[in-house]
This record gives structure tokens, C-alpha cells and sequence, in this order.
């Protein structure tokens, strides 16, 4: 069985998740040469291992990149092993404790102005750039810097690739400099500490790609869970809708698995896995497991540890910037359903052919006042 499919062709990935924790929860796919694992706490053993490592892949497209989108993807948090990695990460923390109060509702207010309310695409209007651009804003970056991003962060996100190819290179090179230059005079003007220069640049960059990847997916799995289920939710302020997020998290994270190199032999569940061997960590899996959540395969906002889950991963790799995710969906969702009477689904929500992210590709709403 090919355990990396594409979202897009699957409708319910669950139902086959849900087969594989009960039949093979730890499965060889010889396909992809990796051990796919499907059970909550074999995903938490490997995650919370601070020497299980995130594969590394050097192709001689490498050799193509300038100096300056070598230095952007070499310093990248998300991209990087210990011992690097727990400096990286640390610029990435010192990076959010810099970031002020923004009116996201303003915000959201501007860039839904114009647009057609009978036939609002959310994904292009709202999803794909509102995370970026109230990061961006928090940060104090001016009009011109956030256009520039906005407009090459289809490309910008491509400095996380796994496996680098000429043409992705040639792409990156066409923008690193200035965008690494725009970032570097911005962080220089505002006078902040920055220890580390390079560093600190490149996991802007990275939070950038953060708010484009996941949050676009975050943004759109909240509202589509709200949809599908207000008519039996209790909603009386911002923290039924924070309970609201933690569960979408849980039930449909948008990243479904992640990859882990094993640091020695060890042996998982019946099977003997070997020093060297890839693992598929079914994140999307781990968090429907009865074994930890009571009645799983249900949407719960209520249930109380569905702040256990796994979406945002855990140990040396977790999220440094899951309160700014969360508070930022909060917000969407506080001024969507404050601004207008009726929201809802206008047409068929279609996925981005990608296997480690079910992320919403098309989410068409009709709003009306």
C-alpha cells in the first residue's frame, strides 16, 4: 500500500487511517521505503526523541542556489537537527516575543472590501494572506515590504523543499536577495537585539511560510468545522471558540504526517525497526485513537484533553508560534460571525494535491449581512 497518497484523491483518509491503527499500526511500505506509524503513542515516543532526526536530502541542484537562498534555507528552524536546531528555534521564540497587538478584525475588514459577498473565494481573499499579513504587521514591517512578500510567497514557501531542483532554485535565487536584504534593513531600523543575523532573517521567513502553509489550512478547517457543526454548538464568546480551534487541531490537523530518521535500533509495537530507518509519523492517525481520546471519531470542543493532540507535533520540533495559530483563527472566527448574519459552503471544497497536508485548496462562501 502506498501510505503517501494525495489528499486530493482521497475523500476520507480517516476511514483508512482508522483500518490501519486497528490492523497495522506499525506498517512497512515498500513503496516509499518508509514505516509508516499509525498509533498515538508510538507517533509521541518518536516525537518527544530529541535524536530522531528530520531527513536530509542534498541533490546537486544545490550547488545552483546563490549565497543568498543558501543562507535562507541552511539557517531555517524547520529545516534543521540538534544542535543547530535548538539555536534556530530560540530565534524563532525571541522573534514571536517581538511581535505587538494588530487589529486583525480591521485587517480582515480591508481585504474582504470589494469583494463579491454572494461568492466569497475565503482561501484567496482571507486564508492565504491574512496570516502573513497580520505577522508581518505585528512585526511593525511597512506596506511595501508585506506586498513584496504577499506576492512571491508561492515561492517563498519553496525554500522548505526537501529535495532542491534546478528549477526551484532558479525561482529562489530570482527573489532571495532582495527579499533577505528588505528583511535585514527592517530589523535594523527598529534597533531590536538580534544575536544572530542570518538566523534571525531567515526564520522571518520562515514564520512567513508557516503563516502561508498551515495557517491557510487552519483558517479554512476552523471555519469549515464551524459550519458543519453551529447548529449544535454552544457559542457564547471567544473561549468556546478557542475550544472550537483545539478540536478542529485535533480532528482534522493539516498536516497528516511528518518524517523522523531512527537514531538507533528499536522496536515498535511487534516490529524491530533499524538505525537509519525512515519513519511516517500519521500524525492525522495518532489523533483519532480511542486509546486517548474517548469517542475519537466525533468533533468534541467540550472533550477535555483535545489539547493533547499532536498537530502541531511535540518535543525538539513543536511549534513555537501554535498560540499565535490559535489566537489568529479565534479571531477570524469572532469577526466572521459578529460582521455577518448568515455564512455558508457555496460550492465543493477541493484539497491541494499534496500527501503530508490536507489543506483546503478551494473554500467558496456566500456571506450576507
Amino acid at each position: 500500500m502506498n501510505t503517501c497518497f494525495l489528499q486530493s484523491e482521497e475523500e476520507d483518509p480517516f476511514l483508512l487511517y482508522r483500518k490501519m491503527r486497528s490492523k497495522n499500526p506499525v506498517y512497512r511500505d515498500e513503496i516509499n521505503g518508509v514505516w509508516a506509524i499509525y498509533g498515538y503513542k508510538d507517533c509521541l515516543s518518536v516525537l518527544q526523541n530529541s535524536t530522531a532526526t528530520i531527513p536530509q536530502v542534498h541533490s546537486d541542484a544545490e550547488e545552483m542556489c546563490d549565497r543568498y537562498t543558501r543562507i535562507i534555507r541552511e539557517n531555517l528552524a524547520r529545516r534543521s537537527n540538534p544542535p543547530q536546531h535548538r539555536e534556530r528555534k530560540e530565534t524563532v521564540m525571541n522573534l514571536v516575543r517581538l511581535m505587538k497587538p494588530v487589529d486583525t478584525k480591521e485587517i480582515m475588514g480591508g481585504l474582504l472590501a470589494g469583494t463579491n459577498k454572494e461568492r466569497v473565494n475565503w482561501t484567496e481573499a482571507i486564508a492565504k494572506v491574512l496570516p502573513v499579513t497580520v505577522l508581518l504587521k505585528s512585526l511593525e514591517f511597512g506596506k511595501e515590504d508585506v506586498d513584496f512578500i504577499l506576492l512571491h510567497i508561492a515561492v517563498i514557501k519553496k525554500y522548505m523543499t526537501i529535495a532542491m531542483t534546478y528549477d526551484i532554485a532558479e525561482q529562489l535565487n530570482a527573489v532571495s536577495e532582495k527579499l533577505y536584504r528588505s528583511i535585514e534593513k527592517h530589523l535594523l531600523n527598529r534597533g531590536w537585539k538580534i544575536p544572530d543575523k542570518d538566523i534571525s532573517i531567515s526564520n522571518l521567513i520562515g514564520l512567513c511560510i508557516q503563516g502561508y502553509d498551515a495557517m491557510r489550512g487552519l483558517l479554512n478547517n476552523v471555519l469549515i468545522q464551524y459550519l458543519r457543526h453551529k447548529d449544535v454548538l454552544k457559542i457564547e464568546g471567544r473561549d468556546d471558540f478557542r475550544k472550537l480551534v483545539t478540536e478542529t487541531l485535533r480532528y482534522v490537523p493539516v498536516f497528516h504526517h511528518t518524517r523522523r530518521i531512527l537514531p538507533k535500533d528499536m522496536n515498535i509495537g511487534e516490529n524491530f525497526l533499524k538505525k537509519g530507518d525512515e519513519l511516517l509519523l500519521v500524525l492525522a492517525s495518532a489523533n483519532r485513537d480511542a486509546a486517548v481520546f474517548e469517542r475519537a471519531e466525533f468533533f468534541d470542543p467540550d472533550r477535555k484533553n483535545n489539547g493533547d493532540y499532536l498537530a502541531f507535533g511535540s518535543g525538539v520540533h513543536s511549534c513555537p508560534a501554535d498560540h499565535f495559530s490559535i489566537n489568529l483563527a479565534v479571531d477570524m472566527l469572532d469577526y466572521i460571525t459578529s460582521r455577518f448574519k448568515t455564512v455558508g459552503l457555496s460550492a465543493d471544497i477541493t484539497y491541494a494535491p499534496l500527501s503530508h497536508a490536507r489543506i483546503p485548496e478551494q473554500v467558496i462562501l456566500r456571506l450576507s449581512e
